[in-house]
């Protein structure tokens, strides 16, 4: 920003701040730069970062800005539909960004191999409960399998409690239930995964509900990729 303005200072030949009185005068404003809260697709952040202004692009950014606009609006539609309909769900579903563990400032860890862990998270809308799903590389890979298997537990869970239909929304969970989770994480000496359970439990404000935490097993995880190949040929022999 300071380049901007020595550009039109110059251009307007007038005289200049230094950068000490320009940024003496920014903080007492109480102004500061803003930093994203949540993840960006790549169209985003090449908007943010280089602004292109060739035809192919702008053309493809607002197809895309039409589009997250539509899908806010059926996201919101879901949202009435569910809060009028005890027998609906909408929910959002995202993967959190992967926490390594140990974690602590101590300085024979640093240079040590980590284990990484991972947090799938479901957000019911209506209620805004959140489940979180738990378990790190040693359990299973972040793959199909394991986030099918997350779902298909949620979906068990909805069925048992009457739930009718469900609408799911992929990549974008509540930005302040993954900010918290991270935010306890940074705070707190992590040293290992069985820790993560009980922090992320208490990341959450005071006077809401806490995180629901599932802790997968390897027996837990099923083998989707088998099941519908096996199904997709039991289709194809009765047809």
């Amino acid at each position: 920003m300071y380049n901007m303005y020595v550009s039109e200072m110059a251009a307007d030949k007038k005289k200049l701040a230094s950068r000490s009185l320009y940024n003496n005068i920014f903080k007492s404003l109480g102004l500061k730069f803003f930093a994203l809260k949540k993840d960006a697709c790549g169209i985003c952040l090449r908007k943010i970062k280089e602004n292109p202004t060739d035809e192919s692009f702008l053309t493809m950014y607002q197809k895309h800005m039409d589009e997250k606009v539509k899908v806010r609006q059926v996201k919101e539609e879901a949202k009435k539909m569910a809060s009028e309909n005890p027998k609906i769900c909408a929910a959002v579903f995202d993967l959190q960004q992967v926490i390594y563990t140990p974690k602590s400032h101590h300085s024979s860890i640093f240079y040590k191999r980590r284990l990484a862990n991972y947090n799938f998270t479901i957000f019911d809308l209506q209620s805004q409960e959140d489940r979180c799903f738990l378990w790190h590389e040693g359990i299973a890979r972040r793959g199909a399998n394991e986030i099918s298997t997350c779902i298909y537990k949620f979906l068990q869970e909805k069925d048992s409690d009457g739930t009718e239909e469900v609408i799911l929304f992929c990549d974008g969970c509540v930005g302040q239930n993954k900010n918290s989770v991270l935010k306890v994480s940074k705070q707190s000496e992590i040293m290992v995964p069985s820790q993560l359970a009980t922090l992320i439990q208490t990341a959450r404000a005071t006077g809401k509900k806490q995180y629901t935490v599932y802790e997968i097993n390897p027996v837990d995880v099923i083998d989707w990729k088998r099941y519908t190949s096996h199904w997709f040929a039991c289709v194809g022999r009765c047809t």
